[in-house]
């Protein structure tokens, strides 16, 4: 789909059933590790729950520093999404898994992940409330991506929100790629 000048990829079968039970029985387990961020952009205070598998690549001591045991599994499914939309990443910048909840606000701020030019992959990861979308900003107009269990979206570097949802929890896997 295309609106104005930004061009998104959506894409619902691109997972392997191991791919869906790995993310129903690990990243939705009670025993996955999920770590509390105070900001969710910023410092907005917007407290959310991540797991970061590749920082970004300020914040690494080394070029291929990974910081979770779950990398090759998650980039399995990342590289599934690539494959099947025809799509290369010749270098992943940042890779996590986001948890969000009614934390008392709406929505995140308006961002960007990068000031530099990237690529951006979000693949929803669970069943959430309806309204919990992700809105892309492309000039005045807003382009909403519905949160739908393993759907998967990519687009280039925009400036976008996420609503955060009323009940329940929002599962997002995040990368970003040149």
């Amino acid at each position: 789909m295309e609106f104005n000048n930004t061009k998104i990829i959506k894409c619902d079968n691109f997972l392997s059933d191991k791919q869906k039970i790995f993310i129903e029985e690990i990243l939705l387990g009670n025993n996955f590790p999920y770590f509390i961020n105070k900001n969710s952009v910023s410092k907005d205070g917007i407290v959310f729950l991540s797991h970061i598998l590749l920082r970004r690549p300020e914040s690494r001591s080394n070029e291929n520093e990974v910081n979770s045991v779950y990398y090759e599994s998650i980039v399995e499914i990342i590289n599934s999404f690539l494959n099947k939309n025809k799509l290369r990443a010749d270098k992943f910048l940042r890779i996590c898994l986001n948890l969000t909840f009614n934390n008392g606000y709406k929505q995140t701020e308006v961002h960007k992940d990068h000031d530099y030019d990237h690529r951006q992959i979000l693949i929803c990861l669970n069943d959430v409330d309806s309204k919990s979308d992700t809105i892309i900003l492309d000039g005045k107009k807003k382009i909403k991506l519905s949160h739908k269990k393993y759907r998967g979206y990519c687009f280039d570097n925009k400036p976008h929100y996420n609503i955060i949802p009323l009940k329940g929890i929002r599962l997002m896997l995040v990368a970003t790629f040149i």
